[in-house]
């Protein structure tokens, strides 16, 4: 039913109105500046539910990442600790420990979203793109001798994935001022 859950507040709103204008007398410049009222708290309310849909979302993909944390954690504790170097298996766990804190950061982050009510779409669009270029760039290049990878692009990666959490973080308490 996703996209219908404004039925209920749209309804109680359009009581609330035409009770209001039962109770007093017709005047046009009245009804319009109720309808017009009436148009604001609706689209307010479309718009609040909208944010607590969207920050459901990046909810939901951030603890597919926390699980997806999980598995590369046991697969680099079990299955890579005698395949990589010591500075190699450094750098892969680098990259998941940014990977999870950002992960719980993002849900830290939307949980505030739905009580504020605000959503910036900068800010997990930030996280994920640090996700992808630092976090997975590091776990790349940790592994790139046992993949077969000779480029050294993903090392060049990391310092742009960390700009971009920087970026999430301070368009995030930007976001909380502003509101």
């Amino acid at each position: 039913m996703v996209g219908f859950h404004w039925i209920p507040s749209t309804l109680k709103s359009l009581s609330a109105v035409s009770v209001k204008s039962f109770m007093q007398a017709p005047n046009n410049s009245t009804e319009i500046i109720r309808i017009i009222n009436f148009l604001i708290f609706h689209l307010i309310s479309i718009k609040n539910n909208m944010n607590k849909h969207k920050s459901t979302t990046h909810i939901w993909v951030a603890a597919i990442i926390c699980s997806l944390y999980v598995a590369l954690g046991a697969f680099g504790a079990h299955g890579l600790e005698h395949k990589l170097s010591l500075s190699q298996l450094g750098t892969y766990n680098t990259g998941l420990r940014y990977l999870i804190i950002h992960a719980l950061g993002l849900i830290l982050m939307n949980l505030t979203f739905i009580v504020k009510g605000k959503f910036n779409i900068g800010v997990p669009i930030g996280t994920y793109l640090g996700m992808i270029l630092f976090s997975l760039s590091l776990v790349i290049h940790a592994t790139k001798d046992l993949l077969g990878i000779e480029v050294d692009v993903f090392a060049m990666l990391a310092p742009i994935g960390g700009l971009c959490y920087i970026f999430a973080w301070l368009l995030f308490a930007y976001t909380l001022k502003k509101s």
